[in-house]
């Protein structure tokens, strides 16, 4: 009985947090260590200030940051928060949960991240504690601006290849040969060989959700000799991503990989076209 009123305590004992962010405050065995204040919903990005007890002078400020190539080899929007550290010459750095890229958190979510038990104590004595912020850098920070450069670097490099003009009949119409059909009754996944006057462009990807407010996305790829950037193996080359609603709000706007972004008009169920029309008319296909 004594063991097992023992092992009951050491599990409540390992389940409790020391360091907790609720309803403003933060916490530390049970101490009220900061108070923090801002938003941070599903329909607001986070903007927080942190402040010690007592006082509205920020020490920390955390906000969101979005970083979406819209480039078809990085998919992903990037989602991360910056944590800005106010009258000190400590630099801002970036943080995240590497487990769930991509997902928005919620205020407290973003505290959770920055107060937990597995990491140091940011304020101690009413005060920043800057070797613990170095130490929790030195673990924690997510660096997104090497991630930017290389992408950068990527698309760089495809600038280069896509400047090859494949030769063609150009007053021919363009039109697409079916060569993949993925799709099922919840969604159009399609892939499309890309071709005028019978000449081989490149590759178009399609899919478009199905129901009440349906959503349609496209890839566009240029055909290029096999090659590798960056460690990326590429049998097409990238040059542009468009989505759209359904709706007559929606306006559908070409974005050229690392280039300009273009608006267009068209029906939504004849869009590839349309979109295929101003990549070849601006010799970006």
């Amino acid at each position: 009985m004594l063991l097992a009123i023992l092992l009951f305590v050491s599990i409540v004992s390992i389940s409790q947090k020391t360091v907790t962010c609720k309803k403003g405050d933060v916490k530390a065995s049970g101490q009220l260590v900061a108070i923090y204040d801002g938003v941070g919903s599903m329909f607001k990005e986070v903007k927080l200030g942190i402040f010690a007890p007592g006082t509205k002078d920020t020490l920390i400020s955390v906000e969101e940051v979005k970083y979406n190539p819209k480039n078809p080899l990085f998919p992903n929007t990037e989602v991360v928060y910056k944590l800005n550290f106010k009258n000190t010459a400590l630099t801002p750095f970036y943080v995240c949960d590497t487990s769930r890229k991509g997902v928005r958190f919620m205020e407290r979510d973003v505290m959770e991240m920055i107060f937990n038990d597995n990491v140091p104590l940011l304020i101690s004595a009413n005060k920043l504690d800057e070797s613990a912020v170095e130490k929790f850098r030195s673990t924690n920070a997510y660096d997104l601006e090497k991630i930017v450069a290389f992408v950068k670097g990527v698309e760089d490099t495809i600038a280069i290849i896509n400047k090859n003009i494949i030769e063609r009949d150009v007053t021919k119409p363009v039109s697409f040969r079916l060569i993949t059909d993925k799709s099922n009754q919840f969604e159009t996944n399609q892939t499309f060989e890309i071709l005028q006057a019978g000449v081989l462009l490149g590759r178009m990807q399609k899919f478009v959700s199905i129901g009440n407010f349906p959503k349609a996305s496209y890839t566009f790829w240029k055909s290029i000799t096999p090659t590798v950037v960056d460690g990326i193996d590429l049998k097409y080359s990238p040059v542009a991503i468009c989505s759209s609603g359904a709706t007559a709000f929606d306006i559908p706007i070409i974005s050229v990989v690392g280039k300009n972004e273009y608006k267009i008009k068209g029906s939504f169920n004849q869009l590839e076209t349309a979109i295929a029309n101003v990549l070849v008319s601006n010799k970006l296909l």
